[in-house]
């Protein structure tokens, strides 16, 4: 196959689809290849989105929006190393201890929270409205990774 397309898929299988901050998330990730392959290794990342917006007028009146987009609070986990992965489907079962937020979810009461609302400019908990995932991948050389992406759902 040409530059990893049919090569193979993953799949992230979690245990449940709603975590708790403090807790772990647990599950697997399954690996199916067509054929072996020589890889890099293999990852799981643990990530929030933030996305922000806000505008401003320029000298001549006009308002200007701008939108980004931040990573927050990720945690990368080797689910295995550089080598030679067979063909046929293999499954890496992984576990990521969730960090702890205050009680009252306010950001403003100092520490990593008020860190994050700073640099936001955030003046509530900026983790209310982030996106969380999960993404795992084998990394192929010359040729594009192995990967899946899954949303999940952090509730307070």
């Amino acid at each position: 196959m040409v530059f990893g397309i049919g090569e193979g898929k993953i799949d992230i299988i979690p245990e449940k689809q709603s975590y708790a901050f403090g807790e772990a998330i647990g599950g697997k990730v399954v690996l199916q290849l067509s054929q072996p392959k020589k890889a890099n290794g293999s990852r799981i990342r643990f990530y929030g989105l933030i996305k922000t917006q806000h505008s401003d007028r320029d000298m001549h009146g006009h308002r200007h929006t701008h939108a980004s987009t931040r990573e927050v609070l990720a945690q990368s986990f080797q689910l295995a190393e550089e080598g030679d992965f067979p063909a046929g489907t293999k499954e890496y079962p992984f576990t990521i201890k969730l960090p702890t937020i205050p009680k009252d979810g306010n950001a403003g009461s100092g520490g990593f929270l008020s860190g994050i609302a700073g640099i936001l400019g955030a003046t509530q908990d900026p983790l209310l409205n982030a996106e969380w995932y999960l993404d795992a991948s084998l990394d192929l050389p010359m040729s594009f990774d192995i990967s899946k992406k899954l949303r999940l759902n952090l509730i307070r």
